[in-house]
């Protein structure tokens, strides 16, 4: 039981809240990060793309 009491002490402590906070954000900044990049390479994918379909076109006309 003391041991218990010891553990919710620890866990409601300010720095251990800190420590959470920052986990919690570094986490979702990660996955932010990724989705961002995942972003960013499919719009420049569809950019070449488009690109290189339109000088396909200029050459063919």
């Amino acid at each position: 039981m003391d041991m218990r009491g010891t553990l919710l002490e620890l866990i409601s402590s300010p720095i251990h809240q800190l420590n959470l906070l920052k986990k919690t954000f570094l986490f979702w900044h990660c996955i932010i990060d990724e989705l961002l990049d995942v972003i960013i390479r499919s719009a420049h994918l569809k950019f070449n793309q488009s690109a290189f379909l339109t000088s396909i076109d200029v050459v063919s006309t």
